[in-house]
């Protein structure tokens, strides 16, 4: 027969035991959204890959992803470019043909070239912005963690 104090710590000791096992399934397997989002960040491309779609800029540059609104938060990067970084070159990338660009773009590409820039740097989140090198190369994609601001102030 238990006795009140005996229950007690078995219930600490089940309680402590699936912690400890759910801990264990964590850093083994990853958290469920870690896990989500695993196979979409596997597919980013390599640092220096060049892009296959010709952007015309002469320096560094950043390219912004969008998707087929772009007034729904374009307005809100346009901002952070101007306060972070107003003297690079920001070009927008859209997957519509009939997009409007924003008022500090200085290129847009949309329809097929806008897909295909999706594609290749991996926009599985929106906005996502890249900074490419004068030679079109990537030096560097913002992660899913980084907000806009933070990747435009890391990469500076």
């Amino acid at each position: 027969m238990e006795t009140k104090g005996a229950k007690g710590s078995s219930l600490t000791l089940l309680a402590v035991g699936l912690l400890v096992a759910v801990g264990v399934y964590l850093v083994l397997v990853g958290s469920p959204r870690e896990s989500a989002t695993h196979k979409y960040r596997v597919k980013d491309p390599e640092i220096g890959t060049k892009l296959m779609v010709p952007l015309q800029h002469d320096s560094e540059a950043f390219v912004v992803l969008g998707g087929a609104c772009p007034t729904c938060s374009f307005q809100d990067i346009c901002r952070v470019f101007q306060n972070e970084s107003p003297k690079q070159r920001v070009l927008f990338a859209y997957t519509s043909d009939d997009a409007k660009e924003p008022a500090c773009g200085q290129l847009s590409v949309k329809g097929n070239s806008g897909r295909l820039l999706h594609t290749q740097l991996n926009a599985y989140f929106r906005p996502r912005v890249a900074l490419i090198d004068a030679t079109g190369r990537l030096k560097s994609i913002q992660s899913e963690q980084e907000s806009v601001t933070g990747f435009v102030r890391r990469v500076q």
